[in-house]
């Protein structure tokens, strides 16, 4: 395949979907997953080394065992990969599909290089040539008794070459602080990575749209804080910073962490709010220094059932994610549940938890609340087919057991189910890229059962309604104003009012029929 025949931006996008145009048999779906991976391996061999190493690290997201039957997932994070790469571009419409990639790419390591050399300045002018010249970097020695000052480097090429001298390696590593905040850089020199003593690296407020790979020679590195970029992914070897011990990563744009972020030992806070993770390694739970977790405003459907179990673990933030369900080793971590109580952080809420059909409140719910209601939910024993689906989500019950019990619904829920699929939060997870199609399943029949059972409710006549609230009452054996007392608990047991609404819907189809 010749550079020319390399597929543009526009259309790699659509480069795998083409092969699932036509349904296929289950025992066809390993050739078909086959056919398409050799479509992305032999892509692999004719891009641009870059963009070869995009697909690589791509890779990486997923695991190996899922790697052949992700490749529209890989295909669709590398196109996510090359729009974030090329976006100072992409204004130009026109010309994105007539622009191949070795072309795109060459546009774009010189826009880089343009970018990296006013980061070195704006580096050098504000973070290091007043600190050096206090450090006496620019003093020279004239004569015995007499020093005098030679003016400092201008210019990137100028200010590159002295960085790099190793006769001014002893006056770079005096450097352990820079602030770069609010300068409006694109990229970071490499030279970054020269800075090996550097302690404290803010970086917030930027445009940054990846880091270099020589960031990971920071081995002295502290605290790094990079708030408010547009980040989307951070370097595979990360986790070389084996110093960190403070990571603020809040208002970006990462869809995924390496691996390797297991591997920093001495960290105590990390900070992830209000990006697009889909999950979480499972290498997270090996931080055993990590006192404080934040998750909120992500895409996540599941965390590691182990994430309680980190032994320093105290403030965990899950709000507003597509969590389902929460595993048993948060509600078994004292030191979470103590302040999620002392501090009514409420940390947990804005989640489509099966267990808590009362959607707008489980914003204001506390963790105590919210396993009580778990340990309820999963205690009960279900009535109708409906509910017994809902448990087992909350449950854990295996992914093709739960897609046998949705089979038995009868057609009327199923209907409806489908229809809340294409709204709502089902609708954002249906949008969410993660190679586990099964838990993206799980959270999507979760969010749109959930709607499902909402909407019948909220569209009930009064009277029906009224009698949802005496079965309800009913079903908790209270005797006195079951009415009052059912609309003031409707959703104080997802499964209860489950029961009670169908049971509610039965009786008034028979009454139809009658």
């Amino acid at each position: 395949m010749s550079a020319s025949s390399i597929p543009s931006l526009s259309s790699l996008a659509l480069a795998s979907a083409s092969l699932n145009s036509v349904t296929v048999p289950e025992e066809c779906l390993e050739g078909i997953n086959n056919t398409k991976f050799n479509v992305w391996c032999n892509l692999k061999n004719e891009v641009p080394l870059p963009c070869r190493n995009l697909m690589e690290r791509v890779e990486e997201t997923v695991s190996p065992d899922h790697l052949r039957g992700s490749v529209d997932l890989l295909f669709r994070r590398f196109s996510n990969e090359l729009t974030t790469r090329y976006a100072p571009f992409m204004e130009d419409v026109r010309m994105i599909p007539h622009l191949h990639l070795h072309a795109l790419e060459k546009k774009y390591q010189s826009y880089k290089t343009a970018c990296e050399n006013q980061a070195l300045e704006t580096l050098w002018k504000d973070c290091l040539v007043d600190e050096l010249r206090d450090i006496g970097a620019f003093r020279e020695f004239r004569e015995i008794g007499d020093f005098g000052f030679i003016p400092p480097p201008q210019g990137y090429e100028e200010i590159r070459a002295w960085l790099s001298s190793p006769d001014n390696a002893a006056f770079v590593q005096q450097i352990t602080d820079i602030d770069l905040m609010d300068k409006g850089l694109e990229y970071l020199p490499t030279e970054i990575g020269l800075f090996t003593n550097l302690e404290v690296l803010y970086l917030d407020k930027n445009l940054l749209r990846e880091l270099p790979d020589s960031i990971c020679n920071l081995t002295a590195l502290r605290n790094i804080s990079l708030t408010s970029n547009k980040l989307t992914c951070l370097p595979n070897a990360f986790g070389n910073l084996g110093a960190l011990e403070i990571v603020l990563l809040r208002k970006n744009c990462l869809e995924s962490l390496p691996n390797s972020i297991g591997t920093l030992v001495n960290l105590t806070s990390l900070n992830l709010e209000s990006n697009r993770l889909s999950s979480l390694p499972q290498s997270i739970c090996n931080l055993p220094r990590l006192e404080t977790l934040h998750l909120g405003h992500n895409n996540l459907c599941a965390i590691p059932a182990e994430i309680g179990n980190l032994p320093s673990l105290a403030i965990l933030s899950l709000y507003y994610n597509f969590l389902f369900t929460l595993p048993p080793s948060i509600f078994a971590n004292d030191a979470i549940m103590r302040n999620d109580t002392s501090h009514c952080r409420r940390s947990f809420g804005g989640n489509p938890y099966v267990f808590n059909l009362g959607l707008e409140q489980s914003r204001d719910l506390g963790l105590e609340h919210l396993r009580d209601r778990l340990v309820q939910f999963k205690t009960h024993t279900p009535e109708s087919i409906l509910a017994r689906l809902l448990q087992a989500i909350a449950n854990g019950i295996p992914p093709e057991k739960i897609r046998r019990l949705y089979d038995c619904i009868d057609s009327f829920w199923k209907e409806k189910i489908i229809d809340c699929s294409t709204e709502g939060r089902a609708s954002v997870i249906a949008s969410i890229q993660s190679e586990d199609q099964d838990v993206l399943f799980i959270a999507g029949l979760s969010a749109s059962a959930q709607a499902a059972a909402h909407r019948m409710f909220s569209e009930l006549p009064s009277a029906q309604k009224d009698k949802v609230y005496h079965e309800i009452a009913r079903m908790n054996d209270v005797i006195e104003d079951p009415l009052t007392w059912g609309k003031e608990h409707v959703f104080d047991h997802s499964l209860i009012f489950v029961d009670a609404l169908e049971k509610t819907l039965l009786a008034n189809s028979g009454e139809l029929e009658d």
